[in-house]
């Protein structure tokens, strides 16, 4: 049965239109709900040790060119972990979360998230122009550095299912 999420009865598409919200959608993943949210650490292993490697760098470099070498990580990183597929696990994501946000009475964020989840399942909206996905990334290379760092043990950080 294909039924519509419950937060579609609440709230209309043009409730969603708003810029402001995508701009905003970064701040999600500040929220308690949305701590465990990251890639899963060996996915984005090797990006997270060349960020490593260039913050660490004994190159003199401005901090500009350190930053546009960031940001071209993270768009790397987007384009090979945020194909179609995971772009709809993602939304689905966003859009239960939406719902949970709206029923907690947090009506902004739900409406962020809502607005997050459609961009991220329409194919004609670039992911690597998410706030929310861009942050979600940076995470993701945030944990899985610490992994690489031995900070944090691998199996506490794994979205791999454990077997029973």
């Amino acid at each position: 049965m294909d039924a519509d999420p419950p937060r579609r009865t609440r709230l209309a598409d043009a409730e969603l239109d708003d810029p402001a919200l995508l701009e905003r959608s970064g701040a999600l993943l500040e929220l308690p709900e949305f701590a465990g949210w990251f890639l899963d650490p060996p996915t984005v292993q090797a990006a997270a040790l060349d960020l490593l490697q260039t913050r660490e760098s004994r190159l003199v470099v401005s901090d500009q060119v350190k930053a546009e070498r960031e940001a071209a990580l993270v768009d790397r990183v987007i384009e090979a972990e945020l194909d179609p597929p995971a772009r709809a696990r993602w939304a689905a994501r966003l859009d239960e979360q939406a719902f949970v946000l709206h029923e907690t009475g947090r009506p902004a964020e739900g409406r962020a998230a809502a607005a997050t989840a459609r961009a991220l399942a329409n194919p004609d909206h670039s992911p690597r122009r998410l706030p929310f996905v861009r942050a979600l990334v940076e995470r993701s290379l945030a944990v899985a550095a610490e992994v690489a760092l031995g900070r944090v043990a691998a199996a506490t950080v794994s979205r791999t299912p454990r077997p029973r």
